[in-house]
């Protein structure tokens, strides 16, 4: 592996966790700067993507109004297992992640899913440009 790959593969691997962060506790800019602006996102049980940053933040808006993530939603996603293939300034991952509520005593996993994930290099650095989460 060559160093600046190796560095790529770092900046990814952050980018996924900040954005798991964001999700779960962080505001709607910090979520928004880990897309490019033309991202989409494929959610299990969707009947559509959501395309487009702006029709992201929307819809991320909409679920933390129903309480069903985002700051005092007490629900963590844990982003692990995660290969990086990086192919100059586009990349792919895989992930493996749970998603966890923390209301009660103990958390209790309410989803196990698997991301696969697109990369662009943008003059903001890694951007996801597509997320395909599937049950698994």
């Amino acid at each position: 592996m060559k160093q600046g790959e190796a560095s790529d593969r770092e900046q990814i691997v952050d980018l996924l966790a900040r954005l798991a962060q964001a999700t779960d506790q962080g505001s709607l800019e910090e979520y928004g700067a880990c897309f490019t602006e033309d991202a989409a996102m494929h959610l299990p049980g969707a009947p559509a993507p959501v395309i487009g940053r702006d029709n992201l933040l929307a819809s991320s808006k909409t679920r933390r109004a129903s309480g069903g993530v985002g700051p005092g939603s007490k629900t963590r996603h844990v982003v692990s297992t995660t290969s990086v293939r990086v192919a100059g300034d586009t990349a792919a991952s895989t992930s493996y992640v749970v998603f966890y509520s923390t209301e009660g005593a103990a958390p209790v996993a309410k989803a196990v899913l698997v991301y696969s994930d697109s990369f662009r290099r943008t003059g903001a650095g890694w951007q996801l440009s597509e997320r395909r989460a599937a049950p698994g």
